[in-house]
């Protein structure tokens, strides 16, 4: 499974793939079911029944993680909604509740690369292009990341343990805080009530109500952080790309 090779590596698996019982496998441990944040989402994948989590930054764009499209991996579908935690990740999400919305164009930020190492030295930030604008969402906007110990709330889909086994495609977030100096593409983030794990990549950290940061991946040390791609490195990038795409 795609998931388990990026486990080995020591990468955070942006993508959810086919139901797993690696102890290894997690979610925004902790922390609480969500019905809030309506403008993030599940980025639906084609490869293996997986997918991430994005968030929509203008009516018809969405962010989410470069890994998360990395290779031949094609993003077919933004949904929106709470899902509903289910213990089959291939599950549709449309039959959890959740609308559908069509992708027709992806890219990953342009110097990113498939990482073997965490963090990535380039930014793992990718842009979707939905078939039609979503009307009924306002879009968050996006901030430069905080200073240290600041505290932010992190979202996310993916697996969450729950006393009946594994769930996925519950909307989690869970309040976490800023590890020292961001660095020029990431920043790591600790706990507080939770943090993000396996499964949630390309789901936002939100400061002060703005994106600042896409759950990249799992470093090797410490271990008791994520990091975050740092989404002011491509400010310039993201800004030109979404007024390209402008309908």
């Amino acid at each position: 499974m795609r998931a388990l090779v990026l486990v080995l590596v020591g990468s955070l698996v942006a993508c959810a793939g086919a139901a797993s019982s690696s102890s290894n496998s997690s979610e925004i441990i902790d922390g609480k079911a969500s019905a809030g944040h309506p403008a993030v989402g599940v980025v639906r994948l084609s490869a293996a029944q997986s997918f991430c989590t994005g968030t929509l930054i203008a009516p018809n764009v969405v962010l989410t993680a470069g890994h998360c499209i990395e290779g031949d991996e094609i993003a077919d579908a933004f949904f929106t909604g709470a899902g509903k935690a289910v213990a089959d990740s291939s599950t549709d999400p449309a039959t959890l509740g959740m609308l559908r919305h069509a992708v027709v164009e992806q890219l990953r930020y342009p110097t990113f690369e498939y990482f073997y190492s965490c963090p990535n030295a380039e930014l793992d930030v990718a842009l979707l292009r939905l078939a039609t604008p979503v009307t009924d969402i306002e879009p968050v906007a996006l901030g430069s990341a905080p200073g240290a110990d600041t505290e932010c709330t992190a979202v996310g889909f993916g697996m969450h343990e729950a006393d009946g086994g594994e769930e996925f495609l519950g909307k989690r977030e869970a309040q976490v805080k800023i590890v020292g100096a961001p660095r020029p593409t990431s920043l790591d983030v600790g706990a507080v009530t939770g943090i993000a794990r396996h499964g949630d990549s390309g789901g936002p950290l939100l400061c002060d109500g703005k994106l600042v940061a896409t759950t990249s991946c799992e470093p090797d040390w410490p271990y008791d952080v994520v990091a975050y791609g740092n989404v002011s490195a491509g400010a310039s990038w993201i800004a030109e790309t979404t007024a390209k795409w402008a309908p």
